[in-house]
């Protein structure tokens, strides 16, 4: 049989490989609060609801001594299924727990509770929660009610920079739509004029002489101006394509920061409320 000193040992090879997970259960709330509920406190309520009136000798037991009486002879899960069957619909259950349980939000650098829609004036510590999660588990599973985990692991950040993903995927669509008009408009200027540089040498030549002698140095005026056209095709191309390298520049820029925010995401936990997800950690 193994020791406690290999036990430990393996374990955090383990927990170095990323092969741990961890449960946690609703008395590691207590941890940030003493406003959060073990079970037994939880179901106090519930128990003196259903049993307290009955024409038992349980009636006349003192509070404490019921709660206790109940959950050791019908456990926590019974007294909360006989509450569910009693209202008759299963989120009876959801909404006694979720009114009894604050819920923490975010006020500047610090934290405010929230219990039953009222604010607490009750301090959160969470330094504790902050400790668990900063051990390389695998996965970090809770069925609590309270969003303890949530904040502490910033899980919202992970919300933040999604956003952020999307809008530099939308950012890119944009540009890239910006990019083919700008790249379509000079492929029209390109299939309409020939050799322009030899002719931009022949209208700067021309442009040289005065007056008449100009006109008379191109095969005819029509042609001068013809040429003059295409020379100012050839500047707007220029320009076309300044615009289109600017805009492959700013993609590249925001293919780089998804890049950069997906790195980021890697060592974020996010929430997994679905049954089927496998992990609660991203």
């Amino acid at each position: 049989m193994a020791t406690t000193q290999e036990v430990i040992k393996e374990l955090k090879k383990h927990l170095k490989e990323k092969r741990l997970l961890v449960i946690i259960g609703a008395g590691f709330s207590k941890n940030a609060s003493n406003k959060y509920l073990s079970w037994r406190e939880l179901l106090r309520d519930m128990i003196i609801e259903m049993y307290g009136n009955t024409k038992t000798k349980l009636k006349t037991l003192p509070i404490d001594q019921l709660v206790e009486s109940i959950i050791s002879e019908k456990g926590y899960l019974s007294v909360a299924s006989d509450y569910v069957r009693r209202r008759g619909y299963h989120e009876a259950i959801d909404e006694y727990v979720e009114s009894r349980t604050p819920i923490i939000k975010r006020d500047g650098n610090d934290y405010s509770m929230i219990l039953d829609g009222k604010k607490q004036h009750k301090p959160v510590d969470l330094n504790i929660h902050k400790l668990l999660l900063s051990f390389e588990w695998n996965n970090v599973y809770t069925f609590n009610y309270d969003n303890l985990l949530d904040i502490a692991a910033d899980t919202d950040k992970n919300d933040d920079i999604n956003k952020e993903i999307i809008k530099c995927q939308e950012d890119i669509i944009k540009l890239t739509k910006e990019k083919l008009k700008k790249e379509e408009g000079i492929a029209k200027l390109n299939n309409k004029r020939p050799d322009v540089q030899n002719i931009t040498a022949s209208i700067l030549a021309s442009d040289t002489l005065p007056g008449n002698n100009r006109i008379k140095n191109s095969s005819s005026e029509n042609e001068y101006f013809a040429n003059k056209k295409l020379v100012k095709d050839k500047d707007e191309v220029d320009k076309l394509q300044k615009e289109v390298d600017e805009f492959k520049t700013e993609i590249k820029r925001n293919e780089t920061r998804i890049e950069g925010l997906r790195r980021e995401q890697k060592d974020l936990y996010m929430i997994v409320e679905k049954n089927y997800q496998d992990s609660i950690r991203s």
